[in-house]
């Protein structure tokens, strides 16, 4: 994390793909560093985008900063899928008639979609479908979507299973690396 700082520092052109990646790796444990990147990144008059506001908003679900949380609600409510949600799916079904295949990110998208419509079965079922039938597997922030998916429909007690064990995968994952270093 240390190295991804000092390489975005040395940059002469930041755009948000930039302060994307650098605030995605700090929302993998350097909670409190996220949240501060997303506030330099409004001011450097950037304007976050989708990547930019799971990842927050992951960040600030560990921290629980319930200000923060409610501007970058406010901001994916501005900015994103906002009335669109039906036509991102429509999309998504037809980039499968295609042929192509969905990646982790393509399915953060559809989850958010799903989320903002009320689509809750819809957004369950694309879950596991990612999962079963592409084998990808779920990030903190396809767990993020879910747990957005469940409280928006008042499944709170689910939400919260979902979180707990989002984060006890982390912790086994992260004992797991910890033991073969």
């Amino acid at each position: 994390m240390d190295l991804a700082r000092q390489v975005f520092n040395h940059l002469r052109r930041r755009d948000v793909g930039v302060w994307n990646a650098l605030i995605g790796v700090m929302s993998n444990g350097c909670y409190r560093e996220a949240l501060d990147l997303f506030q330099d990144l409004e001011m450097d008059g950037f304007d976050p985008d989708e990547t930019t506001l799971i990842s927050t908003l992951t960040a600030c679900r560990h921290i629980g900063d319930l200000n923060v949380g409610k501007k970058i609600h406010k901001c994916i409510e501005e900015k994103c899928i906002h009335g669109y949600a039906q036509d991102a799916l429509d999309l998504y079904e037809e980039m499968l008639g295609t042929g192509l295949r969905p990646d982790g990110v393509t399915f953060v998208g559809v989850l958010c979609a799903c989320s903002h419509a009320g689509l809750i079965d819809q957004g369950l079922h694309y879950f596991q479908s990612s999962m079963n039938t592409y084998k990808i597997s779920p990030t903190a922030e396809h767990y993020g979507c879910i747990i957005d998916l469940l409280s928006r429909s008042g499944r709170l007690s689910e939400a919260y299973e979902i979180m707990l064990y989002e984060e006890s995968t982390k912790s086994n994952y992260l004992e797991g690396t910890l033991k073969c270093l």
